[in-house]
């Protein structure tokens, strides 16, 4: 190891790939900045449409959240959840922002967008060249919006990657002896600490970083290169800073939870009950290889023959991504995008259960080589001056027509969300044609049938009323625009098997006990039951669960009259409400 970095030629000051430098005017010469520029504008556009999807079992529940936030209620103490509350945070601000629930969902994932563009073009550009950064972000603000799914748009692995992104980035500037580099690193650790925020088991990169910065001290002693040479003095420095960004984040947080009496909760939710429910339901690990494979292939509805194409072009440009990376002429700045591809695999394979949005992250990693790929393609153009237009403008045409031009013409995207989006098709036809189904073997209501009964609840209700929709289905609270009774909003935390944890089994009665008090005083309008409603982390249905919670289907028989049944819901109304 010591002898590749004595053999390594000298970098040069700015630590990227140089293209030879052209004395003739080019067309392509702003290509990188013009990417740029444009990839923000195409994202924010081709985002629009978004909002007309309705809202899935996750995205309600962080939809509820920020209500609740935005109610002055304390995540963790009166919203009892498992995970740290970022995504709450961010529905919070949207909500500020929109009215419409979908629209939030969709604002929260445009922003996430951005952020991730930005990540993407400064560690590409740093770390590689600019040329594959600017092919990158237009790879994913093209490709991201036209094949997302209403089910996996704003999830929290997805929010999570720009801190991943943007924190490697500061990082590697740090050690091309740049300006403002201890500030870079405690940015980077700022950043990684945002990520956790959103999902604990980004926590990763911190780890990773750290290490990188212990690697570089270590074997870099002997470089010839002044700029890899490092003292224990900074190195010690640099892993405090890193540290240091990153407890900020948890300092600030921790004063939240403090200041709202919300410690314990917080303590019994993400170290007690979540190591629990984490181990329901994993698959074995050639399975989650398999759904990590084809997720790789990035392809949008439909799977007509046109994907095909998409699907072999995709592969080609990966393959001479994944070769531009590695061939001779290694640059060492390139190690550091090891780290977000580490921590994408790392988070995906350490969950277990391979929904579709823990590969998420290592989309964006197949994205970024993608990128390299084709910025391969534009340098090999670049060796030939005679004909660099005409290769780089077939390279263009390779890029619009053949490969995302599916997306933006032919995808469902284009031909169903946009003409809904632009009201060409009504919404209410477009959920009942697309979304109007009963999946019995997951127990998952229909999207369609939730907004309709969302939108009932809504006109049979007073804006200060509350309800309780007993399983997962809080999309209810923010379709309907009504806060949830009770400090739990779901069922799952008082109704799961905690056999195998005594001091979550202890924690569970008190939430129990107190969750029926509350129910009591409360006296929420209506109560919503989810019938069949077996999932993968709920053993038994729903309205089976109330069983599990001590005077609660007592409660329900004495003070609810049953008003109604719709798909698996079956609604129950306050019996001292006049009708």
């Amino acid at each position: 190891m010591k002898d590749y970095f004595k053999n390594q030629p000298k970098p040069v000051s700015s630590k990227v790939e140089t293209f030879p430098v052209r004395t003739r005017k080019s067309l392509f010469r702003y290509f990188p900045l013009a990417s740029l520029l444009f990839s923000f504008v195409i994202v924010t556009v081709l985002h629009l449409p978004l909002s007309v999807f309705p809202m899935h079992t996750d995205q309600g529940v962080w939809a509820t959240a920020g209500m609740a936030i935005n109610s002055d209620k304390v995540f963790f103490k009166d919203y009892k959840h498992f995970n740290l509350p970022g995504l709450g945070f961010s529905y919070a601000i949207a909500l500020d922002l929109v009215d419409s629930p979908q629209e939030a969902s969709m604002l929260v994932n445009l922003a996430g967008s951005i952020l991730i563009i930005s990540g993407i073009y400064l560690l590409l550009g740093l770390t590689v060249n600019k040329i594959a950064a600017a092919w990158a972000v237009l790879i994913f603000s093209i490709l991201w919006p036209t094949h997302i799914l209403h089910f996996h748009i704003a999830q929290k692995d997805f929010m999570a990657a720009f801190g991943l992104l943007l924190g490697t980035w500061l990082s590697a500037r740090a050690v091309t002896k740049s300006k403002w580099q201890k500030s870079s690193i405690f940015l980077s650790g700022l950043m990684v600490g945002i990520s956790i925020m959103y999902k604990p088991v980004f926590g990763i990169t911190l780890i990773l970083l750290a290490m990188t910065f212990i690697l570089r001290f270590i074997f870099a002693s002997d470089s010839p290169s002044p700029d890899d040479k490092m003292s224990l003095y900074e190195l010690i420095r640099n892993l405090a800073l890193l540290t240091a960004g990153t407890m900020t984040v948890a300092l600030l947080f921790l004063i939240y939870l403090y200041q709202g009496d919300a410690l314990s909760d917080c303590y019994n939710g993400v170290f007690v009950f979540a190591p629990i429910y984490a181990q329901i339901s994993r698959l074995p690990v050639f399975q989650q290889i398999y759904f990590l494979l084809v997720h790789s292939f990035m392809l949008c509805k439909p799977f007509d023959n046109l994907a095909i194409v998409h699907l072999l072009l995709w592969l080609l440009i990966l393959l001479i991504g994944f070769g531009s990376l590695f061939k001779k002429g290694f640059v060492k700045m390139r190690l550091w995008l090891s780290i977000p591809f580490t921590t994408a695999l790392f988070t995906y394979f350490i969950q277990g259960k391979s929904f579709g949005y823990y590969n998420i992250p290592w989309k964006l990693c197949l994205i970024m080589t993608a990128g390299c790929g084709l910025s391969y393609l534009y340098k090999q153009s670049e060796n030939n001056p005679g004909r660099s237009e005409l290769r780089k403008a077939v390279i263009f045409t390779l890029f619009i027509v053949l490969i995302f031009g599916r997306c933006l013409l032919f995808s469902q995207y284009a031909r169903v969300e946009v003409p809904v989006w632009q009201g060409k098709i009504d919404r209410g036809t477009y959920l009942k044609r697309y979304f109007n189904w009963v999946k019995d073997a997951e127990g998952y209501p229909s999207d369609y049938n939730m907004e309709k009964l969302g939108h009932w609840i809504k006109e049979n209700s007073l804006p200060h009323e509350k309800i309780l929709v007993w399983g997962l289905g809080c999309q209810l609270y923010a379709l309907s625009e009504r806060l949830y009774a009770t400090h739990s909003p779901f069922d799952l935390i008082l109704t799961s098997n905690l056999r195998q944890s005594p001091k979550a089994r202890a924690w569970q009665k008190t939430l129990r006990e107190e969750f029926i008090t509350q129910l009591a005083e409360e006296k929420p309008r209506f109560i919503v039951l989810l019938a069949d409603d077996f999932t993968p982390v709920e053993s038994i249905s729903s309205k089976e669960a109330v069983k599990l919670i001590p005077g609660f289907q007592t409660l329900l028989n004495n003070t609810y009259a049953k008003e109604f049944s719709l798909d698996k819901f079956e609604i129950y109304r306050l019996k001292t409400d006049k009708q």
